[in-house]
């Protein structure tokens, strides 16, 4: 198999060597290492040529992986029309560069048996920085007070005045490159947190945002504006594998700093924490996660931020 040659489980950042490993295999299976280069420029596949010639199918797919995770998130429609030709439909659901896509990134996160249906859908783009739509793709802050006017920033700052968390989707975030609201910003995984935030500190909270699991297309582009405004993002997750490649992604975005994430602090709450059937942190993580994924192998123990509330908020009250 093609993708297994490339390396499957490939870490995000690596994933564009890996697949131009793949794409020439293919092309050279084909007698060709380049079968389906649309005229239209570099980056853009010939979905004419890929609907007809199974070896241009796979070089479409090889192609389109190499371009992400998308750099800047955007929706599928947009990154379809730019790298498919022209042609914003080509990923839509039920074609054969779809599923064939879908498949190729439940490979590369390491999901052998990958959900179908359309939540399902949207969760994979999402991870690679591809919103479905401009709608579904939110991200839950609180205590965020951009400057600007409107209409995004003064709803923003209402919001963080009434002390309320604010649901941003997508959309509102399209057209978003900068957005200055402050030297630090923090970032959690679980929405437990913003409402504890909100409940405890109200509009007294510093701005805080989440990215519920994975971060959403909406996250990301959130992050990388909260970056280009010139803060510095502390990042907070569940201290278990999965949470260690959220990070990672998080952290690829930002080059922000770890907030309560170190190994004496997984060290700490170890004790209280649920066993782990299996520590595999392994892998191209960001360079300053290595010393809490060596805890996880050591201690064999979760730690859900949900068991260091108290602590997260009294950080939060210290930046008020």
């Amino acid at each position: 198999m093609l993708f297994r040659a490339a390396g499957g489980g490939v870490r995000a950042r690596s994933t564009g060597a890996a697949v131009r490993s793949a794409r020439g295999a293919s092309g050279a299976a084909r007698g060709t290492s380049d079968p389906i280069r649309s005229p239209r420029g570099a980056g853009s596949t010939d979905r004419s040529a890929a609907a007809t010639d199974p070896f241009a199918l796979l070089g479409a797919v090889l192609d389109l992986l190499a371009q992400l995770p998308a750099d800047p998130p955007q929706t599928l429609p947009r990154f379809a029309a730019s790298r498919c030709g022209g042609d914003p439909h080509a990923l839509d659901r039920g074609r054969p560069l779809d599923a064939l896509v879908l498949r190729a990134l439940a490979h590369l996160d390491g999901d052998l048996e990958p959900a179908s249906g359309a939540e399902a859908r949207r969760e994979r783009y999402d991870r690679w920085g591809l919103g479905c739509d401009a709608l579904s793709s939110t991200v839950l802050v609180l205590g965020l007070r951009p400057d600007g006017d409107g209409p995004l920033a003064p709803a923003l700052r209402a919001a963080a005045d009434g002390g309320q968390p604010r649901v941003l989707t997508l959309r509102e975030l399209c057209d978003v490159e900068v957005l200055r609201a402050g030297a630090d910003a923090f970032c959690c995984e679980n929405p437990d947190v913003v409402a504890a935030a909100a409940d405890e500190l109200g509009a007294a909270c510093p701005p805080l945002m989440c990215t519920a699991g994975w971060p959403s297309t909406a996250c990301l582009r959130l992050l990388r504006a909260l970056t280009a405004g010139g803060a510095t993002v502390h990042h907070h997750g569940d201290m278990d594998p999965e949470g260690l490649r959220i990070l990672d992604r998080a952290l690829g975005v930002t080059g922000g700093r770890l907030w309560r994430m170190s190994a004496a602090d997984h060290a700490a709450a170890a004790p209280r924490g649920a066993a782990l059937r299996a520590a595999d942190v392994t892998g191209d993580l960001n360079e300053e996660l290595q010393p809490l994924a060596a805890s996880l192998r050591s201690h064999r123990r979760a730690v859900r931020e949900e068991q260091v509330l108290a602590a997260l908020l009294i950080d939060l009250r210290a930046a008020s």
